[in-house]
């Protein structure tokens, strides 16, 4: 009588672990992703924004180093660029005007001063890049990130 009562647990045991539903990984695997996504479409917005920054250098001799003529001027989407100092250039988003593929706003500032050095093609010369309220809008989904503080680069021309 023992025996059978042990198994008949046992086969009850068996029964519910073999009808408990097991946890479905595929929402798991599907946040991952979305957050794989959301990681490099950050990165690729922190390298544009590195991108305005050089392209702006470019286009202010009292920054680079050199002369640059009205006509060569490169533009960047969405932004109008102003010099605040001799050695200070802020570049100002609309929020307004759609860029890039996949479509993206942006808006807010980034301020960039020469701190270290007398032009930034000197070795050893250094920038303080400042972002204010620096908001990127993904068009499709109006997901959004937005970015404020202040980093320092350091020129390695050799």
């Amino acid at each position: 009588m023992k025996k059978l009562m042990l198994w008949a647990c046992l086969a009850a045991i068996s029964a519910f672990w073999s009808c408990k539903k097991e946890k479905d990984t595929v929402p798991a695997e599907q946040e991952q992703l979305v957050q794989t996504e959301d990681y490099n479409d950050l990165i690729c917005e922190v390298d544009q924004a590195n991108s305005d920054v050089l392209v702006a250098i470019e286009n202010y001799g009292s920054i680079n180093g050199g002369r640059v003529a009205k006509v060569t001027k490169k533009i960047i989407c969405g932004c109008s660029v102003d010099s605040v100092g001799v050695k200070t250039i802020r570049l100002s988003y609309d929020g307004q005007t759609p860029c890039g593929n996949p479509s993206r706003t942006r808006s807010g500032t980034i301020t960039f001063t020469l701190t270290e050095g007398t032009r930034w093609v000197n070795q050893g010369a250094r920038l303080r890049i400042t972002f204010t309220n620096y908001k990127v809008t993904r068009l499709r989904d109006q997901k959004s990130w937005t970015m404020t503080g202040t980093s320092s680069v350091l020129a390695k021309i050799s």
